[in-house]
């Protein structure tokens, strides 16, 4: 019973916040001196590449 009251208060709490206001509209950056991981992707967009190698080089 403990436990039920404590989920039905805990939904509640979480239903009361308000919703944050949407992020400025940012570019993604290109970072320096991250190294030089690459893996090619089925594109032929070469920044779109640039910006997968380097999300792949800051996960590894």
């Amino acid at each position: 019973m403990v436990l039920v009251i404590a989920l039905l208060l805990f939904m509640a709490d979480a239903q009361q916040h308000e919703a944050q206001a949407p992020a400025a509209d940012k570019r993604a950056v290109l970072l320096s001196g991250l190294g030089r991981l690459h893996h090619p992707i089925a594109t032929k967009n070469a920044e779109a590449q640039r910006f997968f190698d380097q999300g792949f080089t800051l996960v590894y």
